[in-house]
Formats: C-alpha cells, sequence, structure tokens
C-alpha cells in the first residue's frame, strides 16, 4: 500500500501540473479547479480499485491501466470517498471501508458483464 500511495501522490502530481500548464496556455483557468478536483478523484478511486485489482495479482502499473478502462468507475468512487472523508470523526475511518466495499462490488459487476459480452 506504500507503494501504490507514492506511486498515486507521484501520478496526481504530474497530472495536476500538466493540467495547470495545458489550461493556463489555452486561457481555460475557470475549468482548472474542476479538472483538479475529478484528477484528485480520480486518484482516490484508483487506491480503492486497486485493493481489487491486487487480488487478481495484478502490478501497480498493470492495475493503473486497468482502473483507466473504468475511469468513469474510479471517479464515481472518488466524489464518494472524498465526501465521506469531510464527515468529522467517523468520516476517514468509514470512508475508506465503504469505498473499498463499493469498488469491490462494482469492478466484480464491471468484469462480470465484460465476460458476459465477450
Amino acid at each position: 500500500m506504500i507503494k501504490v500511495s507514492i506511486f498515486t501522490f507521484a501520478m496526481e502530481l504530474v497530472a495536476s501540473i500538466a493540467i495547470k500548464v495545458v489550461l493556463s496556455i489555452l486561457g481555460f483557468d475557470l475549468i482548472k479547479g474542476v479538472l483538479l478536483f475529478l484528477t484528485q478523484c480520480f486518484f482516490l478511486g484508483f487506491v480503492m480499485i486497486d485493493n481489487y485489482n491486487e487480488i487478481h495479482h495484478l502490478e501497480i502499473k498493470e492495475s493503473y491501466k486497468h482502473t483507466l478502462k473504468y475511469a468513469g468507475v474510479a471517479v464515481g468512487i472518488g466524489i464518494v470517498l472524498y465526501v465521506l472523508i469531510i464527515i468529522p470523526v467517523i468520516g476517514p475511518f468509514a470512508g475508506p471501508m465503504i469505498a473499498a466495499i463499493a469498488a469491490t462490488l462494482v469492478m466484480h459487476e464491471q468484469e462480470g458483464l465484460q465476460v458476459r459480452k465477450g
């Protein structure tokens, strides 16, 4: 989990800098905050989904590539986790637990759909 945290921190930092630079050059400063928030939520969701991917013995980079296929799911889980963590006292404890369970359920369902389609 420490390796995943370091990887996520580095990737979020790189993505945030790239978003800031590109949007500043293009003059779209108004949407910078929204995109940075969604980026943070994606990486929060990625950490939760990585726990699920770890069950399938995926390395961190493989897990990241796999999670990119489900970026919307990662953002959704990240938003829920972000909101839950804001709740005083119980949020920091209950938020990750709820998000991890949600990630497991959603990814299990998504991959089940992929098997049935393919």
